[in-house]
C-alpha cells in the first residue's frame, strides 16, 4: 500500500495515488469505526428514539434510553447492525490467518467452531443471525445481477432465501 505525499500530482506519484484515492483508502480504513458506531446507536435504540422524539445534537440523551426496547419497525436493520458490528466484526480479526492458511476459517478461529455449530450451541446468537438475514431482504438484488436463464433447477436455502428466490423467479419467469 503506497501513500503519495499530500499535494503530489498524479504525474509526480506515477499515477498510483491521488487525493481522491487517498480519501477512498482512508474511508475504508476507518469504516470499522462507522460499523461500531452504528452498532452502538442500535444497541442504545437511538434511531427509534430519534424517530419518536426528534431533537438537536445540543439536547442531551434522556437517561434510560435503552431501558425499554420496542420491536424494531418493519424496515429496520437493527439486527444486521448488531450482527455485522458484533460476531462478524470479531470474526474478521482472524482474516489475515485465513489468507496465510487455507484451512483457517475466520469465524471458527475466533469462536472455536464453525458458524452453524456455534449458532446451534448459542441460540440467542442464532436468533440474531436469523433476524439479520431476514432484514437483509435487499440481498435479493443479487438475483437481478446474475443471469439464471439457463438454470434448470433452483433451491431455496436459508431462512430468508424466499425473498431472493422470489426475485429470481420474477427475473426468470419461465423457471419455477
Amino acid at each position: 500500500m503506497r501513500h503519495a505525499p499530500s499535494g503530489t500530482t498524479d504525474a509526480e506519484s506515477g499515477g498510483e495515488s491521488d487525493e481522491k484515492t487517498d480519501r477512498q483508502l482512508l474511508r475504508r480504513l476507518t469504516g470499522a469505526w462507522g460499523t461500531q458506531a452504528l452498532r452502538a446507536m442500535v444497541d442504545l435504540d437511538i434511531p427509534d428514539h430519534l424517530a419518536e422524539h426528534p431533537h438537536t445534537s445540543k439536547e442531551r440523551r434522556p437517561a434510560g434510553l435503552a431501558a425499554a426496547r420496542p420491536a424494531p419497525p418493519a424496515n429496520s436493520m437493527r439486527h444486521l447492525a448488531q450482527l455485522y458490528g458484533g460476531l462478524f466484526y470479531q470474526s474478521f480479526s482472524a482474516l489475515p490467518d485465513a489468507f496465510r492458511d487455507d484451512d483457517t476459517l475466520p469465524f471458527a478461529a475466533v469462536f472455536g467452531q464453525p458458524p452453524w455449530e456455534y449458532f446451534k450451541d448459542h441460540p440467542q446468537q442464532g436468533q440474531l443471525f436469523n433476524h439479520a438475514m431476514a432484514e437483509g431482504a435487499f440481498f435479493s438484488d443479487v438475483a437481478a445481477a446474475v443471469d439464471f436463464s439457463r438454470a434448470r433447477t433452483g433451491a431455496d436455502i436459508g431462512a430468508c432465501a424466499e425473498t431472493a428466490n422470489c426475485s429470481r423467479t420474477s427475473a426468470t419467469p419461465t423457471r419455477t
